[in-house]
């Protein structure tokens, strides 16, 4: 939806070429691809300092480091507010959550 606001033209902007507009819909593409990659690199390696001695050492219970973890993401999840993107419900993010526990 960000994007979409960013590349539409409110009726009291006039673009005089389709080139700026094809500009805005290829650096938002290139962002999305950007975040994509992000994502993966983060969901791929947020494990690996709970192998280390200092964590196993201190033994933690898995259930109380899902807790931690769902609470971080809960939190920081928010800020994507903070770079213009509006606020929607989708039922999709409960069956997002149910699958979160169980697979976390």
């Amino acid at each position: 939806k960000a994007c979409s606001s960013i590349v539409t033209p409110s009726s009291s902007q006039h673009h005089s070429s389709s080139t700026s507009s094809t500009h805005l819909k290829m650096s938002c593409e290139a962002c999305g691809w950007m975040a994509a990659f992000a994502s993966c690199l983060a969901f791929g390696s947020f494990g690996v300092p709970i192998k280390s001695k200092r964590a196993k050492s201190v033994d933690v219970d898995p259930l109380v480091f899902q807790s931690y973890k769902t609470i971080m993401v809960f939190v920081t999840s928010w800020l994507v507010l903070l770079g213009g993107v509006e606020f929607s419900f989708t039922p999709w993010g409960i069956v997002s959550g149910l699958f979160w526990v169980p697979g976390g």
